[in-house]
């Protein structure tokens, strides 16, 4: 019972350092995405600015309505709102990850690293073997029915009879004849004494391991779901890194080049600069979500996913 207990010890230490490393990179995650998109709303900034100084020069030479500056100004206004209100967000997550870190916050510092899109993921029974060789919730139980085993035998014990056996042999002067003597000593438990006991224990155990298999399907559905989430925002991030942004990028040379040449004004390459912009934060916003789906398998399975992504 003494080894169970330090192996008890032993599994809530390994948990609490495989949950403090899981919260740190989910930390890690959440920061770099969140500055990834406040330089994306700097960058929109930018170039709302920009439309709305040639929206300007357009009105005052009589070629644009006033409309236009209108709209330039609301389209300044509202990100600017966004880009506060990310400011602040990023702030929050740097204290966070720092907290799961166990540091104090340094300021103005960035934190460094990079979020792919390009993380392959095992079968999905490979990840449900994991969950049961690692998970906390599965190794606790199993811990608890070993206790509960040992308990049982220990009582079982208590109910077996013991035997003592005596033989010896004497010598009787008179006559000169020898007698041998056999004694048998029997302690006989009360079958009925620890009884209650017993049953107590079979009974936990049988809580036990209805518990146990309500974690499995729990924690199976759990993955299933993540598994679902990681494939779809990982279709989404590939699409637009892979064909949507390419698109918006060579539209943006297309309009700097009729732009040079002469053929075009500035708002069309203004309007193609924000529209690879908007394309940028579409695929961080997708990819937020492949992280998040990734930080919760890794935590489930203990699978290291990232490994040198960073």
């Amino acid at each position: 019972m003494a080894k169970l207990s330090i192996d008890g010890a032993s599994l809530e230490f390994t948990a609490l350092k495989r949950e403090i490393g899981n919260r740190v990179q989910a930390a890690f995650h959440r920061v770099i995405w969140l500055q990834n998109l406040y330089h994306n709303a700097q960058e929109l900034s930018r170039i709302n600015l920009d439309m709305f100084e040639a929206a300007k020069t357009r009105f005052d030479a009589g070629a644009s309505p006033e409309q236009e500056i209108v709209k330039a100004q609301l389209d300044i206004d509202r990100l600017e709102v966004e880009r506060k209100n990310l400011e602040g967000r990023l702030a929050e997550a740097m204290v966070s990850l720092y907290r799961e870190m166990g540091g104090d916050p340094i300021p103005l510092v960035e934190a460094v690293g990079t979020l792919t899109p390009e993380i392959e993921l095992p079968e999905i029974d490979q990840l449900q073997q994991k969950i049961v060789e690692i998970h906390p919730a599965f190794l606790s139980t199993e811990q608890n029915l070993k206790e509960i085993r040992a308990r049982f035998e220990l009582l079982k014990a208590d109910n077996r009879p013991s035997y003592t056996w005596v033989a010896g042999a004497r010598n009787i002067r008179a006559d000169d004849t020898q007698t041998y003597v056999f004694a048998i000593e029997a302690e006989l438990p009360n079958r009925s004494a620890n009884r209650g006991a017993r049953n107590a224990a079979q009974i936990a155990k049988i809580k036990i391991e209805t518990a146990r298999e309500k974690n499995q399907r729990e924690l199976f559905t759990t993955l299933q779901e993540q598994v679902k989430r990681f494939q779809r925002s990982r279709v989404t991030v590939m699409s637009l890194r892979n064909q949507i942004l390419p698109d918006a990028q060579k539209a943006l040379e297309m309009a700097l080049d009729s732009y040079r040449l002469g053929k075009t004004d500035q708002v069309v390459v203004f309007e193609a600069r924000k529209a690879y912009a908007e394309v940028t934060r579409e695929s961080l916003m997708a990819l937020s979500e492949l992280y998040e789906a990734v930080d919760a398998i890794e935590q489930l399975t203990g699978v290291c996913l990232v490994g040198e992504h960073h």
